[in-house]
């Protein structure tokens, strides 16, 4: 059996421990000599330390829900609390859920739960402070907690064994015998391993959260074809003025580095909807934002294998 039947194998098999098999895949990295899906092994295996670094599926839309206290002993117990009473500041902090440990911490958390449970995470006391007695009229906060349901904990890790899986099996494509090269030897041209690597396990396809909307979509950019990620910047709300500015942003950085990808120039514009994601002027959340954009242009940017 060779190493992507070994994988393949374990993928489906839903005792199989997910960090082993994750672990397998480092030697076949290793093999590849990808660095990009090398580091996603680690930050998968060791927790992410950067959060602009979180793939889409580690970030959660939540809600919040909090106890009150009223006149004469009135309480109100995991009563929602609308985040539109929130500073924009706060509210993209309690609107999402950035998870960031390694997928480890989150499989005996899953095993262990019962139906209805939930990981919480609390409020900061300056948060609870600021919108104490704003939410419901004669009750103020005493405490508050983001909630996330095990069952978006049970979605991560699937996640993560599903598109490890459809990565394996497109390296399988290209070369059956990948698992079994020496190292470093890259046994898959390294543009190929790349391309499956952002469509795999990046994802071109993918379901976000963007404020209080829900956005499905597919990313349908052409390689070097503006129009096509023209079109999908407005599909997603950017504005034409930013799209333009875009444009010139890539031709600078075509004309001063044509294989550099995403060039210094891009990275400023992407930088600078963040920062309109962050004040609200795009809306659109700070991380989805980032996810989306950074894909959009490497897809238009990178050649096919």
């Amino acid at each position: 059996m060779t190493l992507l039947q070994e994988i393949q194998r374990d993928l489906v098999n839903e005792s199989a421990d997910i960090t082993n098999i994750l672990r397998k895949c480092k030697i076949l990295a290793a093999k590849l000599g990808n660095k990009e899906f090398d580091d996603w092994l680690e930050n998968e295996l060791n927790g992410y330390s950067d959060t602009d670094a979180l793939p889409n599926y580690r970030i959660l839309e939540t809600e919040s829900v909090g106890n009150f206290g009223g006149f004469m002993g009135a309480q109100m117990t995991n009563s929602p609390i609308p985040l539109s009473c929130l500073p924009p500041k706060y509210q993209e902090r309690y609107r999402t859920a950035h998870l960031r440990e390694p997928i480890s911490y989150y499989i005996p958390l899953v095993h262990s739960s019962k139906p209805g449970e939930s990981l919480q995470s609390p409020w900061s006391a300056d948060a609870i402070k600021y919108i104490g007695d704003k939410i419901y009229k004669n009750f103020i906060l005493l405490s508050a907690r983001q909630v996330i349901p095990y069952g978006s904990i049970t979605a991560l890790i699937d996640t993560v064994r599903n598109r490890t899986l459809s990565f394996i099996l497109q390296i399988e494509s290209s070369n059956p015998d990948a698992g079994e090269a020496p190292l470093h030897s890259k046994p898959v041209p390294e543009a190929t391993v790349q391309q499956v690597f952002t469509t795999y396990i990046m994802g071109n396809v993918s379901n976000m959260s963007a404020g209080s909307q829900n956005i499905s979509t597919q990313i349908n950019v052409t390689y070097n074809d503006f129009a096509s990620l023209k079109g999908y910047l407005k599909s997603i709300g950017v504005a034409a003025e930013d799209i333009d500015e875009l444009d010139t942003a890539l031709k600078e950085d075509k004309t001063s580095s044509p294989e550099d990808g995403i060039g210094k120039r891009a990275k400023g514009w992407i930088a600078k909807m963040k920062k309109k994601a962050e004040t609200g002027a795009w809306q659109m959340t700070v991380q989805v934002a980032a996810n989306l954009l950074s894909t959009a242009i490497s897809t238009y940017l990178k050649a096919p294998p």
